[in-house]
């Protein structure tokens, strides 16, 4: 059995130099026996940032640890990027993965480990990020506008919150054909229980359900202080146990 965790990390800020938020978050780790760690809007171009703040060297520990890491590689301007996600193991968990990887279209939008198990089982951890609606204000809808130009460069017209689901889904469908057990823990950036993408995650053969609320038994409150729903949560096929 695994702990997983998944947080909205609002931008590590990698290259502070006290880096409070990455003591924080090992300090969470560590408290929580963490095995994997899923991690959303990591606010950084890695390309822009020193060997000794990439990931792997801030989150080390004295166990083996596997990182699958995945940013917008399209734009390289600045170091700092509203997006951005990691997927993190750690001890036996880290030692069962075989394969590591992200969004093909190399926008960011997920990362993914793949951890094989006892008599051959495959275990596929993803960690996702939608962008917000294009209805948001400044900041939040930076990461839709992104990926806008990025598509619409490309002849693609339609919405970036409608392709990011018909590319996940295109990849959660082929990898449950292949036999994969999976578990996407993801910032839907929108209700959880009656948005679009949990909709599609039942449907389309692959019956993911949230189990974060299933867990305790009742609506999970708003992810946000200043937020009205839960827009994070983790989705797992019917075969993993919880």
């Amino acid at each position: 059995a695994f702990r997983i965790k998944l947080s909205n990390y609002n931008n590590l800020a990698l290259w502070n130099s006290d880096g409070w938020k990455i003591q924080k978050e090992k300090r969470l780790l560590d408290r929580g026996r963490v095995d994997i760690s899923c991690g959303t809007e990591v606010g950084c171009d890695l390309r822009h940032v020193s060997e000794s703040k990439q990931l792997e060297n801030l989150f080390q520990s004295t166990t083996t640890m596997r990182i699958a890491n995945a940013y917008n590689t399209h734009d390289n301007m600045t170091r700092s990027q509203d997006e951005g996600v990691v997927t993190m193991t750690f001890g036996h968990a880290a030692e069962a993965v075989i394969k590591t990887g992200s969004d093909p279209w190399k926008l960011g939008r997920w990362s993914w480990q793949l951890l094989q198990g006892k008599a051959n089982h495959h275990t596929r951890i993803i960690t996702a990020y939608q962008p917000v609606s294009q209805s948001e204000e400044g900041k939040l809808k930076a990461v839709y506008n992104q990926h806008r130009c990025h598509f619409e460069s490309r002849g693609i017209k339609d919405c970036p919150r409608q392709l990011f689901r018909s590319h996940l889904l295109t990849e959660l469908k082929r990898w449950r054909k292949d036999g994969d057990r999976l578990i996407l823990a993801m910032d839907a950036n929108e209700d959880i229980d009656t948005g679009k993408v949990s909709s599609a995650l039942w449907g389309n053969g692959l019956r993911m359900k949230e189990q974060m609320t299933k867990r305790v038994g009742h609506r999970l409150p708003a992810t946000f202080a200043r937020g009205s729903k839960p827009i994070d949560g983790v989705w797992t096929t019917p075969d993993i146990d919880i």
